[in-house]
């Protein structure tokens, strides 16, 4: 290495050499030669041309800065500062770890309306609701008086049915004998006087649950196969490595109140809590956790910073 002290005689630095000299007396004979330094604030390096590239060492001892390898290339002393640096680095991600744990949930249950209650007092639907009629049930509708107002009605998944002279008429949630009453309300006096409405359901779509958010395979799971939040979870596939399982919401309408059930997913696997009940058009979603997403990006990170300078030390020694 064509690197020697400025106005002596002395060779080429040579490894193990720990001399504590002024670092304005080394120079870069160069361009493509180092710089070597010795912790000193090179602001005042007067006697280094314009072209030079020089860093403040991290460790008391020297080291080189070297463009060739984009890094630190260990001299003496080379491995405190490499060491220094991996140490910076570490305390770096820990800190942004640590930040990232601290960070707050979100607002739950902001929207009018909206009640969020504990695990017990979640309520259930009232009996009747869950027979209730939902989207893409096929119903058979017959009008006493006037046969041609009977006929097939399939429910839109608006929860809508297109019945003669009434146009659209709500039908999800409602009891058979509900929508007979309802139909025959519309028709009374004007289409038909006193009208007799019967309502039958001809096919029936098997009741769902909707599961989203970080579970492996989100969407509508069956009732009858998934009665339980835990179940429900298994059906869709189990949950992903970002998952929060403190943060589990239910959502339920009951009496056209809306309310959401928060639950701890973890907990209930542990035994520590009953595994809630579900019922038709319940929505599950597994929360998200960003903290987990930041740890995984910062050891990326983590992980590229360190392994040059890990690369440069093997070239070297």
């Amino acid at each position: 290495m064509a690197v020697r002290q400025a106005g002596t005689d002395r060779g080429p630095l040579r490894r193990g050499h720990h001399n504590r000299l002024d670092p304005r007396q080394w120079i870069r004979l160069s361009a493509a030669d180092p710089i070597v330094s010795d912790g000193c604030d090179f602001a005042a390096w007067d006697s280094c041309p314009p072209s030079c590239h020089f860093s403040r060492p991290a460790g008391r001892r020297g080291f080189i800065f070297s463009q060739s390898f984009g890094g630190y290339r260990a001299r003496h002393g080379g491995r405190d500062a490499m060491t220094h640096k991996f140490g910076l680095l570490t305390l770096l991600c820990l800190s942004a770890l640590a930040l990232g744990g601290c960070a707050t949930t979100s607002e739950i249950a902001a929207a009018p309306g909206i009640e969020a209650t504990d695990l017990q007092s979640l309520p259930a639907p009232k009996s009747g609701a869950y027979y209730g009629l939902r989207p893409l049930d096929s119903l058979q509708i017959s009008v006493r008086q006037d046969e041609t107002l009977g006929g097939t009605y399939v429910v839109e998944t608006d929860g809508y049915i297109d019945y003669p002279y009434l146009g659209r008429v709500y039908a999800a949630g409602l009891l058979p004998g509900e929508l007979a009453n309802r139909i025959a309300a519309g028709l009374n006096p004007r289409f038909v006087l006193d009208p007799d409405v019967t309502v039958r359901v001809s096919s029936e779509r098997s009741p769902t649950i909707s599961i989203g958010g970080q579970v492996a395979t989100p969407g509508n799971v069956s009732v009858i196969q998934a009665p339980t939040l835990m179940r429900a979870v298994n059906m869709a596939g189990g949950t992903t490595e970002y998952a929060k399982l403190d943060d589990v919401l239910i959502f339920r309408e009951v009496d056209g109140r809306k309310y959401i059930g928060v639950y701890n997913l973890s907990a209930i696997y542990r035994g520590n809590y009953e595994d809630p009940a579900l019922y038709p058009d319940d929505i599950v979603m597994v929360g998200d956790s960003p903290a987990r997403r930041r740890a995984e990006s910062l050891l990326q990170l983590f992980s590229l910073a360190i392994t040059p300078v890990i690369l440069i030390d093997r070239l070297v020694n």
